[in-house]
């Protein structure tokens, strides 16, 4: 095994960063180690194989596949820059310059070749920082001619790898703006990136910027920050990507630039930033979003309470608690009157949680405050409520806005209650609340019509149905697609087939095109009375108006495959589902394991229970028992053993005594077979 030695530059070395090294051990072919040899240079020590190929991992795990003594002597076998030599060079310089000049562009590239000039990343720096007699123009038609030079000899060189070129090239790139500063060129970068001939890189931002802020082109640097996205901006990493080439004064400046710039984009109420922070908060990124909300304080931006409110919805859903109590503790410690925005979103956010004691004691604390009410947070607080089971408290407040002339009580109020009243099983008093609602003169509309539909589906009270629809029309309301749907869900569940027809007749009849909720109820009723020609008619239809399926109507769909017992169909169904990246649920993967085992098909069936584990979705305790009693039908004992060990794994047994007893008969059976077995053996 050979030893390679090597003393290499930390900025010649590109594709490795010199920050906390280790031996790195790769593939059994090589052992590299990295140390520090001066303050510009480290001494890499490789012991290696002929010929080996090995990997080189970055600490952001970007690879490199190339060969070691090749790629080490490609990087390293040059010279620095030295003066001597420049001098010497001169007049090679001169005429390079004189044919960019002259703008004889093959006698330029020609040149390089002859000379041996630019033949590294390195090399066509320093070459191109002894060009000192060229314009903006022709520095950049030397630039162009000298990056086409250096990747054509990369792509000849047999022993570099072609995925090395665009990063050495983008490196190449950085270090020739960062060399622009360095020598205070400033006024030549700025005319290459206002020409727009060449693309600033996003790294390459910062020594834009900071050669704006050195020139005194104050507006110049607005212009250039207006580019960068709000998301991705962080002022600490970008001051100290550029501050070693500012002076104090500078640096200053460059801070003032961009606290304004911040100040000026972040606009707590605008449409782009409620935005940006929903999007942080539905992807989980919580951090961030934490980060943001400190962001502001830092740069004098106040947070409205329309975005105080986001915040705090937004980490109460996360449940990320420790974010929500430290910007209420803000809100209080800066003196800011928490408003009934504000509240009003914490009342809906405990509600949703069930965490009604923490709503009332919100709403306690309102009072306390002598915030003034309005009809907004009195629906808050209804609605939580309800949903509490609390139907007494939530007629109390109803009872309170009643009485109260300054809160006005509309149609959106009359609805929450008198939906709230039927899921609480409090059908009378639900059409008591409708009956003075149109005493007050409040008139019912659409979404009053479907509650009071929905309601009465429910309690399968189909005579108070039609007279509903008949009031409907009498007051002009025609009903919309909900409406529809809702009755076409009942009639399936009644199996009353003529008032099937006519409801779908009666969606031509009134010009409403049907949603995806409208066929997921057509398309399932239809499967469960067996009529699976029509479910695939009303599939093709839907599929033909534009209408895209849900993955309950692809679990319908896997349902009716396997009726027909199409097993093709129902694979072809998941693989699709997966194209269209579309997250199967816990019941579509119960329903297609179901559908396999029923065919005998176990090996398919384990699959796919194999592969809902994999998207790490928890198996529930009907598919235990459907895999155990399948491979048991199987005379599988070893399967149905494997599926036992794994219920064993999720703590389902406890929960379920009959599982428990299947999973004891399995064992138990096992145990006996392994008996036998070694008696025979013997």
């Amino acid at each position: 095994m050979r030893a390679i030695q090597t003393i290499c530059s930390k900025t010649q070395f590109y594709p490795l960063i010199f920050k906390n090294f280790k031996i790195v051990k790769t593939r059994g072919f090589c052992t590299c180690t990295c140390h520090e040899f001066n303050k510009n240079d480290i001494l890499i020590t490789t012991f290696l194989k002929p010929t080996a190929l090995t990997t080189f991992h970055t600490r952001d795990q970007k690879k490199f596949f190339m060969v070691i003594e090749p790629f080490y002597r490609y990087y390293t076998n040059f010279s620095y820059n030295n003066n001597d030599k420049d001098d010497k060079n001169r007049p090679l310089y001169n005429k390079f310059e004189h044919l960019i000049k002259s703008k004889d562009m093959d006698e330029s590239k020609k040149f390089l070749r002859q000379n041996k000039f630019c033949n590294n990343p390195q090399d066509a720096i320093n070459f191109k920082n002894n060009l000192i007699h060229l314009t903006s123009k022709e520095v950049l038609e030397a630039e162009r001619i000298i990056q086409q030079h250096l990747i054509r000899v990369m792509k000849s060189n047999l022993e570099m790898d072609p995925e090395q070129i665009p990063f050495i090239i983008d490196r190449y790139k950085q270090d020739s703006f960062q060399n622009y500063l360095k020598s205070d060129n400033l006024q030549e970068m700025i005319k290459i990136y206002n020409e727009e001939q060449v693309d600033v890189l996003p790294r390459n931002v910062g020594y834009l910027f900071a050669a704006y802020i050195k020139g005194d082109n104050i507006d110049g640097a607005f212009k250039l920050l207006e580019n960068i996205y709000l998301g991705h901006f962080k002022m600490d990493g970008f001051l100290f990507q550029i501050e070693k080439y500012l002076t104090p004064r500078e640096l200053d400046i460059a801070k003032y630039v961009l606290k304004e710039n911040f100040v000026k984009r972040v606009k707590p109420n605008s449409r782009q930033f409620t935005a940006h922070l929903n999007q942080l908060f539905k992807s989980g990124l919580n951090i961030r979003a934490f980060s943001l909300y400190e962001k502001i304080l830092e740069y004098g931006v106040e947070p409205n309470e329309h975005t105080y409110g986001i915040f705090l919805s937004g980490f109460f859903k996360n449940k990320k608690y420790k974010f929500w109590f430290r910007i209420l503790n803000d809100i209080t410690n800066r003196g800011i009157q928490s408003s009934i925005i504000i509240y009003s979103r914490l009342i809906w956010a405990f509600a949703n949680e069930g965490r009604i004691k923490d709503a009332e004691n919100l709403w306690y604390r309102i009072k306390r405050e002598n915030i003034k009410l309005d009809d907004v947070i009195y629906r808050t607080m209804m609605n939580a409520y309800f949903k509490a089971k609390k139907k007494r408290e939530a007629m109390h407040l109803f009872n309170r806005m009643l009485e109260d002339p300054e809160i006005p009580v509309n149609e959106k109020t009359y609805n929450l209650v008198i939906d709230g009243l039927f899921w609480n099983n409090s059908r009378e008093t639900a059409f008591k609340v409708f009956e003075e609602m149109k005493k007050r003169n409040v008139l019912p509309n659409l979404i009053t019509y479907n509650i009071l539909i929905r309601g009465l589906l429910y309690y399968k009270n189909d005579s108070l149905v039609m007279e509903i629809l008949q009031e409907m029309k009498q007051s002009n309301i025609q009903p919309d697609v909900i409406t529809l749907t809702t009755l076409l869900s009942r009639f399936f569940a009644r199996k009353d087939m003529e008032s099937v027809k006519r409801m779908i007749n009666n969606f031509e009849q009134y010009g409403i095109k049907p949603n995806v909720n409208t066929y997921e109820t057509l398309i399932g009723g239809l499967v469960s009375i067996d009529d699976l020609t029509g479910a695939q008619i009303a599939y093709k239809e839907m599929i033909n108006g534009g209408v895209s399926p849900n993955i309950k109507i692809y679990r319908m769909m896997l349902r009716l495959h396997f009726k027909q017992n199409n097993l093709n169909e129902a694979k072809e169904n998941y693989e699709y589902i997966k194209y269209l990246k579309i997250t199967p649920t816990l019941i579509y993967f119960k329903t297609l394991i179901l559908g396999f085992v029923e065919a005998r098909e176990l090996k398919v069936a384990q699959r796919f229970y194999r592969e809902m584990i994999a998207q790490k979705i928890k198996p529930s305790i009907p598919i235990f028992k459907i895999l155990i009693n399948g491979y048991i039908e199987n005379n599988d004992l070893q399967g149905a053993l494997k599926i036992c060990w794994d219920v064993k794994k999720s703590d389902h047994i406890p929960h379920d005594p009959e599982l428990k007893s299947l999973c004891r008969e399995v064992e138990k059976v096992a145990k006996s077979s392994l008996r036998e077995n070694r008696k025979l053996s013997f």
